[in-house]
């Protein structure tokens, strides 16, 4: 076999075979191929040889390959999808890197084409095999459009215990200035995630489904679905609009067979228990309402059960506070995507609560309680609103610097503010 004959490829590639190599490249550089889920039997030779990936996606097994066949003090520099900054399911591959590999450089193509004609948005990864790694250089990429822009940017690094707080969304954290970047870090530092307070937490039924083995007829035609009330054993079906800040008002126009034919019903009690409402779209804002009554949804909407020691009323004022639309804007992997951004059952799972959250309920219940009457009577409740926004940055420790990162016009002077004491 010749290995400079393009014309007679080779099935296999082993680097000591072919080139006489034994201790692994100095260099490794690539354009690998993605796209493509390793499938079938393929698969289980794969897995076996490299371990798993996120999504079996064959550019991750191209990573794993460059680090197999890299020497003790190899360099790699693989153009990939940037998509492995923020896939949901690449969180603890994303980790692995930081502990395999000595990460040096990142930089994050997305806002330009690196390729002519291609649809898909990519990075840059720069690596030595000698990791773990301690810090990673970016190049901030905003405004920028093109990679010769880009490269004379200034470089920055950002250590790992920063990156890792950031695991959500990478690509959030190369963009973002400093400061945002100290505030999120400070916020998620004193917190616990949601879910360890709230664990019971889900998307909302979905009613049709070709996988799961239902006919065009049944799907196109919405069969479960009625615009009036035909039947008593009917359910009232909410759409996303009805859930406003703090409140759920049913819109009284559909309804549905909650049956077994429903492709995925999920657990009754998402629909008939004290819980919390977060709408999927957060423009401009998360929306969150507070309901008892039993109505049914599909995942346009993200249910919140209540746990035995802790208050939803008192959750609801978090998620409806300027500083959780904040940190979802510049933490979550879909917030900032197009036209439609969206929070996600991960997000609302790992979203950071105040470790004193337990001992100040009753504070923010108050004032949630107050503001869910008046909106039943549609009175103004934006000074209790804001209140509650005060008590949230309390909550969390920001200085009054910090809260101006957040809210430029805020209504409070900094003497004021200090005197408020929780």
């Amino acid at each position: 076999w010749n290995p400079f004959d393009d014309s007679h490829p080779s099935s296999f590639f082993s680097p000591a075979w072919m080139f006489g190599i034994r201790t692994g490249f100095d260099v490794v550089i690539g354009n690998p191929p993605y796209g493509v889920s390793i499938r079938g039997e393929y698969r289980n030779k794969v897995v076996k040889a490299l371990g798993k990936v996120p999504d079996y996606e064959i550019y991750y097994y191209f990573i794993e390959l460059g680090w197999k066949w890299s020497g003790k003090n190899a360099h790699c520099s693989y153009i990939i999808p940037n998509s492995i900054l923020y896939n949901v399911y690449a969180e603890n591959y994303r980790n692995k890197l930081l502990e395999n590999w000595n990460i040096k450089e990142i930089l994050d193509c997305t806002d330009f084409d690196l390729f002519e004609g291609a649809t898909v948005r990519n990075i840059i990864f720069l690596f030595n095999s000698k990791g773990p790694t301690k810090k990673v250089g970016y190049r901030k990429s905003v405004g920028i459009d093109s990679f010769s822009e880009l490269i004379v940017n200034p470089k920055f690094e950002l250590r790992t215990n920063e990156l890792i707080l950031f695991n959500q969304n990478w690509g959030l954290a190369f963009k973002l200035e400093k400061d945002i970047v100290k505030l999120i870090i400070k916020v998620k530092k004193n917190s616990e995630s949601l879910v360890n307070y709230f664990p019971h937490i889900s998307q909302g039924l979905i009613a049709y489904d070709k996988y799961q083995g239902q006919d065009e007829y049944t799907i196109k035609n919405r069969i479960f679905h009625f615009d009036k009330k035909v039947r008593d054993d009917l359910k009232p079906w909410l759409w996303g609009e009805d859930v406003t800040r703090y409140c759920v008002n049913w819109n009284k126009k559909e309804w549905i067979d909650y049956s077994e034919g429903i492709a995925n019903p999920r657990k009754k009690d998402f629909f008939t228990k004290p819980r919390v409402l977060v709408r999927e779209i957060t423009n401009p804002s998360i929306y969150a309402g507070y309901t008892e009554e039993e109505l049914y949804n599909d995942p346009a909407l993200i249910v919140v059960l209540e746990n035995i020691n802790l208050q939803l009323k008192a959750l609801l004022s978090i998620l409806n506070s300027q500083l959780a639309s904040f940190y979802h804007f510049n933490n979550s992997p879909k917030a900032t995507k197009g036209a439609f951004p969206k929070i996600l059952v991960e997000d609302i799972k790992q979203f950071p609560i105040a470790k004193s959250f337990e001992n100040y309920q009753k504070l923010f219940i108050d004032r949630v309680e107050k503001i869910i009457s008046l909106r039943k009577k549609n009175h103004d409740t934006t000074s209790l609103e804001k209140e509650i926004d005060v008590l949230v940055y309390k909550l969390y420790e920001l200085t009054y610097e910090e809260v101006k990162i957040i809210d430029k016009d805020f209504w409070l002077s900094e003497e004021e503010y200090n005197a408020i004491k929780i």
